[in-house]
């Protein structure tokens, strides 16, 4: 929402703080950090910061692979 009205200073010490707070739990690389990893990029991407955005592509590029569900 805050990124949505503009305010992405406030959205990005939000988001940062929530995948810091995932990473302590899962780890970087868990691939459920995706979500927490694509939202940075959208956010830095509507922000016109590419570097940023960049950056947190390559790390949802290097997250490890949900593994197969067994049947």
């Amino acid at each position: 929402v805050l990124a949505m009205t503009g305010k992405y200073d406030e959205a990005e010490a939000h988001l940062l703080a929530g995948n810091a707070e995932k990473t302590s739990e899962i780890g970087a690389d868990h691939w459920r950090m995706a979500e927490y990893d694509k939202t940075l990029v959208d956010l830095y991407t509507k922000w016109g910061k590419p570097e940023k955005a960049a950056e947190w592509q390559a790390k949802l590029a290097a997250l490890k692979p949900r593994p197969a569900r067994e049947t």
